[in-house]
């Protein structure tokens, strides 16, 4: 027997159920388990949730769910009967929901950027790869989630970052380049703290995002300091050319003052004014930025 929703989902007519063996419409890889479970049904047990793969007449999978009960007489086991509903559009949104979540997994755990996520009480909900390595490697520590964040940190920087968090469970997003001092070395990391809200717009937990910026800010100061001392050079030449300007229109008006033809003067003179023209530009061109 089969009702009409059965014939309504597989397709198969009266005539065709009557030529079917169950084991001829279950998929391949649920064959097995479905022996298993007829022999252990006979005898005795009984099954609950039991998931079925049905083959349809156009040859597609249907996944089913339901029950099996076994029906005796003169107390002996002639037959069973399964009440199934049909859950195959929820398994298949189920299965792309699982493959999304382990995508956006393998991306958050194959990234060097740690990512981790709080609730209101500083417990750890998730966390990915690089905070687990970050802690062992700096504290010895195991990241277990319900663990309180602080234990994560170096005790002298719970105050401050506690001050944070309560900035951000008050619904403000924060942004920070921390710089942690520990063991005689110095590094920089950049976080940013998102508030988590639920459906009433409560916000309920902070994710966090932080990049070890140390070796940009290294090399950021590098170059700082190699463009400070080119400034320094930069004013050192200015300084040069400037004095020695100076020092020709010095001679150009010593010169004058042994010279008596006026055609004479009136050159050294427009020379000076030259000189004058060029100190002036080479000033102007020296505190443009």
């Amino acid at each position: 027997f089969v009702n009409n929703s059965w014939k309504e989902a597989l397709g198969y007519t009266d005539e065709e159920i009557k030529k079917i063996n169950i084991f001829d419409i279950i998929s391949d890889e649920k064959k097995e388990h479905c022996l298993e479970i007829f022999g252990k049904i006979f005898r005795g047990e009984k099954f609950d949730n039991v998931e079925v793969g049905f083959i349809t007449k156009d040859g597609k999978e249907i996944i089913a769910e339901g029950n099996i009960s076994v029906k005796y007489e003169e107390g002996k086991p002639i037959s069973t009967r399964g009440i199934f509903r049909n859950v195959t559009a929820n398994r298949v949104s189920r299965n792309k929901l699982i493959e999304k979540e382990q995508q956006l997994s393998a991306i958050i755990n194959n990234t060097e950027d740690l990512i981790l996520s709080i609730d209101k009480n500083y417990n750890i909900i998730e966390y990915n790869h690089a905070v687990e390595k970050l802690v062992k490697n700096k504290y010895g520590k195991k990241v277990i989630p319900g663990m309180s964040v602080f234990e994560t940190i170096n005790p002298e920087w719970i105050d401050r970052f506690t001050i944070i968090y309560e900035k951000v469970f008050k619904g403000k997003l924060y942004h920070e380049v921390f710089t942690a001092e520990e063991q005689g070395t110095t590094s920089y990391f950049e976080t940013f703290y998102n508030p988590i809200k639920n459906a009433e717009g409560k916000t309920n937990g902070i994710a966090i995002f932080s990049q070890d910026t140390t070796r940009r800010e290294l090399n950021e100061r590098k170059v700082k300091l190699a463009l400070n001392e080119k400034e320094i050079l930069l004013k050192e030449v200015h300084h040069r050319v400037k004095n020695n300007l100076q020092v020709v229109s010095s001679i150009l008006n010593l010169q004058s003052a042994y010279v008596e033809d006026e055609n004479i003067l009136m050159l050294l003179s427009e020379s000076q004014n030259r000189i004058k023209s060029m100190s002036f530009i080479h000033e102007a061109l020296y505190q443009t930025k």
